[in-house]
């Protein structure tokens, strides 16, 4: 029965994407023009870079207004857009903490669903990423969770230069 249950959970890694199984699900996408869209607060969120590069390994949208960085998230309908961005921020990405989620509705079962599959994701992230991340270590005696930190690792090296100069 444990087993069953790790294997699942090991599967579950797979969809860190931020990917909700229900209806609707979202998606990452920096394309998204959000010129025209009316955005409104929804909550503030206090993350480090780990956490939202473990999660969407992109480099967000720079801007050069009061948002400087930002990440835009959609649903499959391309109906609902969410964004967390920086607000009138003076750090540099790698040491922005104060984040904000903005959304063009207001609408409580969406934006729950959308926050439910946030924390889903930092869940994952705080239970079997956090301390191998953080510590530099990336290895793990799990295979698929070693193969997931050695994704990461990857696309951190890859992106090292981009990354220690936004």
């Amino acid at each position: 029965m444990f087993l069953m249950e790790v294997e699942k959970l090991i599967k579950d890694l797979e969809k860190v994407d931020l990917i909700d199984e229900e209806e609707p699900f979202f998606m990452l996408d920096n394309d998204i023009k959000r010129d025209n869209l009316e955005l409104y607060f929804i909550t503030d969120a206090r993350l480090n870079f780990y956490e939202l590069w473990a999660i969407f390994r992109e480099i967000p949208n720079i801007n050069n207004d009061k948002i400087k960085y930002s990440w835009t998230f959609t649903d499959k309908e391309n109906e609902f857009v969410f964004v967390l961005c920086d607000w009138k921020n003076e750090n540099k990405l790698l040491q922005t903490r104060n984040w904000r989620i903005l959304s063009n509705t207001l609408n409580d079962t969406i934006v729950s669903k959308f926050l439910k599959t946030l924390c889903s994701a930092l869940e994952c992230y705080n239970k079997y990423y956090k301390r191998k991340i953080e510590s530099r270590d990336f290895n793990s005696d799990n295979q698929e969770i070693n193969r997931c930190l050695q994704d990461i690792k990857r696309s951190l090296i890859k992106n090292r230069e981009i990354l220690k100069n936004l």
